[in-house]
C-alpha cells in the first residue's frame, strides 16, 4: 500500500494501482508458498518403534522415513519441496511418501513427486506410495509419475507401508 501511495504521488494513479497489484500478487504467492511447504512433514521412524525391531544395535537407527504431504499442491511450491526435502530422502533405507491427507496436487507439483523419486532412485533409497486416491492420484498417473514404482510399493494404509519396508529392507 505505501508503494502504491508514493508511485500515485510521485508519478500517475494508472502506473501506481498497476504496479501496487504485481506487488500485491507477488506477496500473495508467496505467502501462499510458505502456506504449502508448512504442509510437508518429513520425518524418520524409529525402527524399535515403527518395524518393531527390537533386536537392533542402535536403539536410534531410522532406516525408514515418513514424507507426508497435506493439502493442496501447486508450482508455487514445488522447488523448495525439493530442496528442503530432497536432502533428506538419502538418510534413509526406505522412504514413505504419504498422500493420504492430499487433497490436490497439480502437474508442476506432480513432477516435484517425480523429481522426489528419482532423487531415491539415485540414493539407492526405496519408496513407497501410500494413500494415493481421488484427484492427486488421476493427475500422477496421468503423467506417469510412478512409472519407477512396482506396484507392491503401492499401499493403502501405514500397516500394508510397514510390512513393504519390512520386505525392501529384509530383500
Amino acid at each position: 500500500m505505501l508503494l502504491t501511495l508514493g508511485l500515485t504521488v510521485f508519478l500517475d494513479v494508472v502506473t501506481a494501482v498497476a504496479i501496487g497489484l504485481i506487488a500485491a500478487g507477488m506477496a500473495g504467492a508467496r505467502q501462499f508458498e510458505r502456506l504449502q511447504l508448512d504442509s510437508v512433514v518429513s520425518v524418520p521412524l524409529l525402527d524399535r518403534t515403527f518395524l518393531d525391531d527390537a533386536g537392533e544395535q542402535d536403539p536410534f537407527a531410522a532406516r525408514v522415513g515418513l514424507v507426508a504431504l497435506k493439502g493442496s499442491f501447486t508450482v508455487a511450491s514445488s522447488n523448495m519441496i525439493i530442496d528442503r526435502i530432497g536432502a533428506e530422502i538419502g538418510d534413509h533405507e526406505v522412504v514413505i511418501l504419504d498422500f493420504s491427507e492430499t487433497v490436490h496436487i497439480d502437474d508442476s507439483a506432480a513432477h516435484m513427486v517425480g523429481q522426489m523419486i528419482d532423487i531415491a532412485r539415485d540414493e539407492e533409497t526405496a519408496c513407497i506410495i501410500m494413500g494415493l486416491a481421488g484427484a492427486p492420484a488421476t493427475t500422477m498417473d496421468g503423467l506417469d509419475v510412478l512409472e519407477h514404482i512396482p506396484a507392491d510399493q503401492i499401499v493403502e494404509n501405514l500397516d500394508e507401508a510397514r510390512e513393504a519396508a519390512r520386505r525392501l529392507i529384509d530383500a
